[in-house]
């Protein structure tokens, strides 16, 4: 199993939260006080969120009522939701031109079942050391909490390319939309659409995530999830 490539460790003393960041990946783990009342707060993320604990329940509102959660639960990217968080609520934001949708699935774990006993043992095996000690995982994220490594998202080159592009350099004139078309040599709206297509949002949307995704990058201790 090869060595996982992370940030390390970042502990937050104000808000207690310890953060790893990689390239399309973020963990982090709240660490408020057990007793202590929490207030919901509202979301609406450019990434997948898979929200799971393996100590207390949490609820999450997608916009229809607050539902109690134990093990795990996705949200997709940009849809706007509310999360009642708990001591020791860990949230994995995954980058979504980074992973095939059709292989994000909710895992039907049930608390109290042996396949739940294993997922909350190699959940703690894995995130347990590095939260505790700062020791890196020696499995993905992804083989951690999913119990596989997920499989890439297949993009159209031109489009890979100014997902490329937007990644590295969102907030520089080559991420524009002319500059991103001349590069893929498709006209500025050809491209707007062949992007929504295949990424599931707006360039300028994309673009907007992108600058607050390096921002936590650049200052991965003073986590935003």
């Amino acid at each position: 199993m090869a060595v996982v490539e992370m940030s390390p460790i970042f502990v937050n003393p104000h808000i207690r939260h310890a953060i790893l960041v990689e390239p399309t990946r973020v963990v982090s783990r709240y660490l408020r006080e057990k007793t202590a009342p929490e207030q919901p707060i509202a979301r609406e993320l450019g990434g997948y969120a898979a929200y799971f604990s393996t100590d207390l329940p949490f609820a999450v509102d997608l916009g229809v009522g607050w539902v109690k959660h134990q093990a795990l639960i996705l949200v997709p990217p940009y849809r706007r939701h509310r999360v009642q968080r708990c001591h020791g609520l860990r949230t994995i934001l995954i980058e979504p031109e980074s992973v095939c949708p059709t292989a994000l699935t909710d895992p039907c774990w049930t608390p109290g079942t042996a396949a739940y006993a294993r997922w909350v043992a190699r959940i703690e095996a894995g995130f347990g050391a590095w939260e505790r000690l700062g020791m890196v995982p020696n499995r993905s994220v992804d083989e951690l909490v999913f119990g596989r490594d997920l499989p890439r998202r297949r993009l159209d080159q031109r489009i890979a390319e100014a997902v490329r592009m937007l990644s590295q350099q969102p907030s520089e004139p080559n991420s524009r939309v002319p500059a991103l078309a001349a590069v893929a040599g498709l006209s500025p709206s050809r491209l707007s659409h062949l992007f929504r297509e295949e990424i599931g949002t707006s360039i300028r949307r994309f673009r907007a995530w992108k600058r607050i995704r390096n921002a936590m990058q650049l200052a991965a201790g003073e986590p935003i999830l």
